[in-house]
């Protein structure tokens, strides 16, 4: 996406964001490790999770249990 930041890791993401002195919200986009380590942030505050209709042969699955 034009425009967009990216960084190598979850603190990385949060200092450059909090580098920007802006509300602009961070979207986190991983493999299980990265969502897992996201979703327990204390600054995470929402979860935007999109369902697929139907299954797709995989073995990584979303981590469920870490939402609250």
């Amino acid at each position: 996406m034009k425009g967009a930041l990216t960084a190598t890791s979850l603190p990385q993401a949060i200092e450059l964001g909090d580098s920007l002195n802006s509300n602009c919200p961070l979207y986190i986009l991983g493999g299980s490790a990265v969502y897992e380590e996201a979703l327990q942030h204390p600054r995470c505050k929402h979860a935007l999770i999109t369902h697929l209709g139907e299954q797709m042969p995989c073995n990584v699955f979303f981590p469920s249990s870490t939402l609250h």
